[in-house]
């Protein structure tokens, strides 16, 4: 069994290390401007030229960590917005010669940059573009809504099995505890990046509160099942689920989330032991949630942890930065099962979350990892709510009141969900 990433665009670059502020504004004034004063001094086309060069060569550097962006279409779009700019420079200054007289080359370049400079700051910021993405999918799933009623999921414990759990800064305040099923480091540690990642959706405030996460103040419990590739050690996973029923009263451990999905190559019999764990947790009253899979669109059966009875699964939307529930679509790459075959219990948004990064800063990507993840956080906002809640209460409550988006049950089950309709629907 692996933790299966899928990746929402060959661009993505894992180990970036930030989505970009400073940098994204440097290529501005640096194409812009150095495209303003080329043109100023030598004309339009040697400014055009040097404008565009200078926009490939500044975009390129800053593509290498761009979050969600085609590097070809921003280089592109980055040279025409120097070669623009040098032109337009050379225009004015031919403009400037024959009504002023001739204009110092020196002076001709020091007001190419400043009103290249001026001029780059008016471009829309890129850097911006991810944690719309972000809200717009927090906005999805109500989770800011609930905020304004005060639930925050403080002091729920999310036990988070995966490939560990980084001390990121972000993270930090909300790690309650750490055991790890496959290496003797007891301490919190992430080899991989995928349990870092989705345990930053589920609990933190995220980079100065700018992308907090669905359940800001809920507490992690990070259960290391999967080695430094991703691979999940399936043996390990009934036992680390046993382990959280064991330790429920001592973390408050109310929601377990599973982002990994095994595949027909796994044991049955460890596949099953992990089914008969999810279904002792959820006896126990903890809600255990779990990727669909990333395996779409062809049907196919869906697999454990997933398929246990108990558990809700979930598949994956695509919110397209839009409020507007209606534009919402089911994710290419989300699970579908066959008719007539154990389906996603509901679907949350699973591409366009920024995620902290292993070792400091926050990158995106997309899979039905983050959908989990997602409604992991939604979890916790109704145990805050409502400790007394039981799995299947919660699983009433979504099937009742998620948005259906037009897509068959064995793809979206009940739809996208709601976080305060179903709260609002748990205290009819």
């Amino acid at each position: 069994m692996e933790v299966k990433v899928q990746q929402i665009n060959s661009v993505l670059q894992p180990r970036s290390k930030r989505p970009l502020d400073w940098k994204q504004g440097s290529a501005d004034v640096v194409t812009v401007g150095l495209g303003s004063a080329a043109g100023a001094v030598f004309g339009g086309f040697v400014g055009g030229l040097a404008g565009a060069a200078s926009g490939a060569g500044a975009e390129s550097l800053v593509c290498s960590e761009m979050v969600n962006q085609k590097p070809s279409q921003l280089i592109a779009r980055q040279s025409a917005v120097g070669a623009l700019a040098g032109l337009s420079a050379g225009l004015a200054t031919n403009l400037l010669h024959q009504t002023l007289g001739a204009l110092d080359p020196l002076a001709g370049a020091a007001v190419g940059m400043v009103v290249g400079g001026a001029a780059a700051l008016l471009l829309p910021n890129r850097a911006e573009s991810p944690v719309k993405s972000h809200w717009s999918n927090l906005e999805s799933t109500q989770a800011p809504e609930l905020w304004k009623q005060g639930l925050t999921g403080k002091d729920v414990g999310v036990a988070v099995l995966d490939t560990g759990l980084d001390t990121h800064a972000g993270l930090r305040g909300n790690i309650a505890a750490f055991h790890s099923f496959v290496d003797d480091k007891q301490d919190p540690h992430d080899d991989h990046f995928h349990g870092t990642a989705m345990s930053g959706i589920i609990a933190s405030l995220g980079k100065d509160s700018k992308f907090p996460a669905v359940a800001p103040n809920a507490r992690l419990i990070g259960l290391k099942v999967a080695d430094d590739q991703g691979k999940v050690q399936t043996d390990k996973v009934a036992q680390a689920i046993r382990w959280a029923i064991e330790n429920r009263a001592r973390y408050n451990i109310q929601v377990i989330n599973m982002s990994f999905a095994a595949d027909d190559h796994d044991d049955a019999a460890q596949l099953a032991e992990i089914s008969k764990a999810v279904d002792e947790a959820s006896a126990q009253g903890i809600i255990v949630v779990a990727s669909a899979g990333n395996d779409g669109p062809t049907p196919s059966r869906m697999q454990a942890p997933a398929a246990a009875s108990t558990a809700i699964s979930v598949a994956s939307t695509e919110t397209h930065r839009s409020r507007d529930l209606s534009k919402h679509t089911l994710s290419d790459f989300s699970h579908r099962s066959p008719e007539g075959e154990a389906h996603p219990t509901v679907s949350a948004p699973g591409s366009g979350w920024l995620e902290p990064v292993t070792g400091g800063g926050y990158w995106m990507e997309g899979g039905t990892s983050q959908a989990a993840a997602a409604l992991s956080g939604v979890m916790a906002l109704w145990k805050e709510a409502r400790p007394e809640l039981t799995p299947a209460q919660a699983r009433q409550a979504l099937e009742n009141t998620s948005y259906t988006l037009h897509e068959s049950k064995a793809a979206q089950g009940a739809g996208s969900v709601r976080a305060k309709d179903g709260l609002d629907f748990l205290k009819k």
